[in-house]
């Protein structure tokens, strides 16, 4: 392997297909997360400690994940960025907004978590 200089430099590519099935993979995994992700469940106690699995994309590179504003706890997302799981902090009861960063964006699911 040729270590290559800082800047613009030349690359050959001879299986384009894969390349570009290769490049589409990977822009999918370095998104924003979905606009509209799933969560299940979306209610628990209002102590918290509600495990909740969100289904969407672009959660590989998640960095945080908040109830109404608070916290979430064990925040672990899949290696294909498809899904992730957290632990609900304490809250009031109510619906409350839950709001999913990634290292690109985040994304608010407006009354995504009731407390009951």
């Amino acid at each position: 392997v040729r270590a290559l200089r800082a800047g613009i430099n030349a690359a050959t590519v001879a299986n384009r297909d894969a390349l570009v099935a290769y490049l589409t993979a990977a822009a999918a995994q370095l998104a924003n997360p979905t606009a509209t992700p799933a969560l299940s469940p979306n209610t628990g106690p209002a102590a918290g400690g509600t495990t909740v699995t969100i289904t969407g994309t672009g959660l590989r590179q998640l960095r945080s994940v908040t109830v109404g504003g608070a916290a979430a706890k064990n925040i672990v997302a899949n290696a294909a960025g498809t899904s992730a799981t957290f632990v609900t902090p304490a809250g009031t009861a109510g619906a409350r907004d839950v709001v999913i960063t990634n290292l690109f964006g985040a994304v608010t699911k407006a009354g995504g978590f009731t407390y009951a």
